[in-house]
C-alpha cells in the first residue's frame, strides 16, 4: 500500500480582505523542500526558514518537522513555495500514522507580548481541505511556553473557516511574555482515511506585536541560550 504524506506550501487564493492580527505565519516567506526521501518509518524530516524582517514570520524564525511514525511504502515530502500570497497545505493518503510540526521561538525564545493591541486568541484559519473524507475529525494542537508555564490545547478539524484557541484555555501561560508556539496536526490511521488540509494564516486576534521589555525575563533567557 502506497502512503503519501507531505506539507505543501503552495500560492493561493488569499484576498484583500485579511482579517486583523497578529501575523504568526503567513507562509508568503520561506521557501523549502524536503522529505521526499523514502525510507521505512519511524523517519523524521525537518527544515529551517528564516523571515529577516520579521514581518511574515513571528521572531523571524519558522522550524517545521514531519515524522512518519508507521505505514509502508513511504513517500513523505515537505515544500514551501515563496510567494505572495501563500498557503501550506498538509496531505497524506490513508493507512498512515503522521506528525507534521511548525515551531515559532526554537531557535531563540520569542519574548512577544500577544495580549498587545487587545489579542486575546489565537485564530487559525483552514483554507480548504477534503472535510468531506472520513472518518473525522483530525486533532490541531497548539502548544505555548512562557516563563511562567506552558500549555496544550486541541481543537477538531471539522469544517472550513476560523478556528479561535481562547490564550484563557492556556492554564499557567503569561501571553505578555510569550518565548515559544508550535502548531501540530496529527493523521492518526486508526480513525482517519487521507488529509488535505490547506491553511492560510496563523495569527491573533490582536493588531500588533509588542517586544517585551529589554529586561523582561524571556528576553534575560534569550541572551543566554
Amino acid at each position: 500500500m502506497r502512503i503519501l504524506v507531505g506539507i505543501l506550501a503552495i500560492v493561493g487564493l488569499w484576498g484583500s480582505g485579511d482579517a486583523a492580527g497578529l501575523v504568526i505565519d503567513d507562509f508568503t516567506v520561506g521557501a523549502f523542500l524536503l522529505g521526499r526521501e523514502g525510507g521505512i518509518p519511524p523517519q523524521t524530516v525537518a527544515a529551517t526558514q528564516v523571515d529577516s524582517t520579521g514581518s511574515a514570520i513571528l521572531g523571524g524564525r519558522r522550524d517545521v518537522k514531519l515524522q512518519k511514525l508507521s505505514g509502508s511504502g513511504t513517500q513523505p515530502y515537505v515544500h514551501g513555495v515563496a510567494g505572495v500570497p501563500g498557503l501550506v497545505s498538509y496531505n497524506s493518503n490513508f493507512g498512515c500514522n503522521a506528525i507534521w510540526t511548525v515551531a515559532y521561538g526554537a531557535g531563540r525564545e520569542l519574548g512577544f507580548d500577544l495580549t498587545a493591541e487587545g489579542g486575546s486568541a489565537f485564530e487559525v484559519e483552514l483554507h480548504s481541505g477534503d472535510m468531506w473524507s472520513g472518518p473525522r475529525p483530525t486533532p490541531l494542537t497548539i502548544r505555548v511556553w512562557s516563563g511562567s508555564g506552558s500549555a496544550t490545547v486541541t481543537q477538531d478539524l471539522i469544517a472550513v473557516g476560523t478556528y479561535t484557541y481562547p490564550f484563557a484555555d492556556f492554564a499557567g501561560v503569561d501571553f505578555s511574555d510569550v518565548d515559544r508556539i508550535e502548531f501540530e496536526v496529527v493523521q492518526q490511521s486508526e480513525s482517519n482515511d487521507a488529509i488535505d488540509f490547506a491553511f492560510s494564516c496563523f495569527r491573533t486576534n490582536g493588531d500588533a506585536p509588542t517586544p517585551v521589555d529589554a529586561e523582561s525575563w524571556g528576553a534575560l533567557k534569550a541572551r543566554f541560550r
